[in-house]
């Protein structure tokens, strides 16, 4: 309401605490108020409050009284674009699509309508978004393991069934030439600790089908990544030259992952 107040009834509220008041919770940590106005009137910093002129209109503000919030995706960029790292636009932009807050084609579209300088992090979010990862430190172990030369193809989140029909869990990657599955377990990317819980228990599910599984925390993919890269590239190395059974399972793929 202060920022209201201060930048003036034709002001938008954007960026970071439009995503929190959309209820994303990784668009936290953000000191400054994003509020948009009109390009007649001039941008200013005071104290909590970042008032930028925009030649875009936002288009249908959500209106509660006399706050006026940018609709998600328009909040997404611009919270996505204010970022500090590339690693929490991705954080913002896939939360605002797991959740189903915005669309694919919603953020690529609001990406192309803005200025393409300091657009680097956001398109870069929007393209792992769009690889299939599921979460941030999903992101960065895809990135991860599409920088080697060794590794084949990963795929993000693939459905994986018995021969029977049994579904198993899905991996956070999987390489299928010798079924290899990889799992980054965070109780911050689970809504419950039970839900959590439920998902590092089910890692033994996949190993009873012969399934081999390497698993990681986001700390680790985080501020270890040549550590991490390096057993995943030595566990794929042995099965390759120990002709391992691959574990009798059918992949079916849900989105594209990256490509090198």
């Amino acid at each position: 309401m202060a920022a209201v107040l201060e930048a003036g009834p034709s002001s938008v509220i954007s960026g970071h605490h439009a995503c929190l008041w959309h209820g994303l919770g990784n668009a936290h940590g953000h000191a400054h108020v994003l509020a948009l106005v009109p390009g007649s009137q001039a941008s200013r910093t005071t104290g909590f409050l970042r008032v930028a002129r925009t030649s875009r209109p936002v288009p249908a503000p959500v209106v509660r009284g006399p706050l006026r919030v940018a609709p998600p995706a328009r909040a997404v960029v611009d919270a996505a674009r204010a970022t500090r790292t590339p690693h929490e636009a991705a954080a913002i932009v896939i939360e605002a699509v797991q959740r189903e807050l915005v669309t694919m084609e919603q953020v690529a579209h609001e990406v192309e309508a803005g200025a393409r300088r300091g657009s680097a992090p956001v398109r870069r979010a929007v393209e792992l978004a769009a690889a299939g990862a599921w979460s941030a430190p999903e992101a960065e172990l895809l990135e991860l393991c599409a920088s080697s030369s060794l590794l084949p193809h990963v795929w993000p989140n693939p459905r994986l069934r018995r021969p029977d029909g049994v579904a198993l869990l899905s991996p956070d990657g999987w390489l299928d030439d010798v079924g290899l599955a990889l799992m980054v377990h965070s109780k911050a990317y689970h809504l419950r600790d039970a839900d959590w819980q439920a998902t590092v228990e089910r890692d033994g599910e996949l190993q009873e089908a012969g399934v081999v599984v390497l698993g990681f925390t986001p700390a680790s993919v985080a501020s270890q990544p040549g550590a991490v890269l390096a057993r995943i590239e030595r566990t794929y190395t042995r099965l390759v030259a120990s002709r391992h059974r691959r574990a009798d399972v059918v992949m079916t793929p849900r989105g594209p992952g990256l490509q090198r």
